[in-house]
């Protein structure tokens, strides 16, 4: 008892020093691919592990699926259809990623909680692997989000800075709009008061004047709580968006 209490004392130090996707990724070492996909799969993914390409190659000659879908609603509900690319961005190494994408697998197929292996590796912040993905085809950029517009949408949801600064540096559309509510990252990343990302796209050239469905700019949504509960920091990205708002001649439309 006294070795668990010691071991999990470690881990949560580990989590304030760290970060608590440590504690995830010990956690995930231990996930057993067989529990998720049928034998020729699991051997691709080891392979995979290797970056044994030959072998990959020789196992999906002989029938093997690598876009299969994986899980069991029963013992994994998050992971239910999970594909060996997701496996491999969430529990591989970035070469296991890097393997497959060159096998073939197809990283625009929704796997798991709906999302491809792209915005899959920017929602669980893999960002190795993300890169990974990206360099085997910068047109990745504008792999879809979720719910609909491309993975910028997915980065500034989920704060996922490095990231962001990928996508951007690769030529992203940083004005994807999300059909139904016309809405771009600049909202996306307000809605989740994510304002540093909105001071960030604004900066990279994304279109603060842009009008949703309701004609509303990303704006409104800055200012939705009194100011006297906002922190200093808060109140100084703000003043620093309304800066580069005037300086690009964008309304300052504030909903007050």
């Amino acid at each position: 008892m006294k070795r668990l209490v010691a071991v999990v004392a470690t881990a949560l130090s580990a989590c304030v020093v760290a970060g608590c996707g440590w504690i995830a990724d010990v956690v995930s070492t231990r996930v057993d691919a067989a529990d998720y996909f049928t034998a020729p799969t699991v051997r691709v993914l080891d392979a995979a592990r290797r970056d044994d390409q030959t072998a990959i190659e020789s196992l999906v000659a002989a029938g093997a699926d690598l876009d299969e879908l994986g899980g069991d609603p029963e013992t994994d509900p998050r992971r239910v259809d999970i594909t060996p690319l997701q496996w491999a961005v969430e529990f591989g190494p970035p070469a296991a990623v890097g393997a497959l994408l060159r096998a073939g697998a197809d990283p625009h197929l929704p796997g798991a909680g709906s999302y491809n292996a792209v915005a899959y590796s920017v929602l669980l912040d893999r960002f190795d692997a993300f890169r990974t993905i990206i360099e085997f085809d910068e047109g990745l950029v504008g792999a879809s989000d979720r719910i609909s517009g491309n993975v910028v949408h997915t980065a500034v949801r989920h704060r996922r800075g490095d990231a962001l600064r990928l996508l951007i540096d690769r030529g992203a559309d940083l004005n994807s709009v999300q059909p139904l509510a016309g809405r771009t990252p600049l909202f996306t990343s307000a809605d989740v008061l994510n304002i540093d990302h909105c001071l960030v796209l604004l900066r990279a050239g994304a279109d603060g004047a842009h009008r949703d469905q309701r004609g509303s700019t990303f704006l409104p949504s800055l200012y939705t709580a009194d100011d006297s509960i906002r922190t200093s920091s808060y109140l100084r990205t703000r003043a620093a968006i309304e800066s580069e708002m005037r300086a690009r001649d964008f309304p300052i439309e504030t909903g007050r």
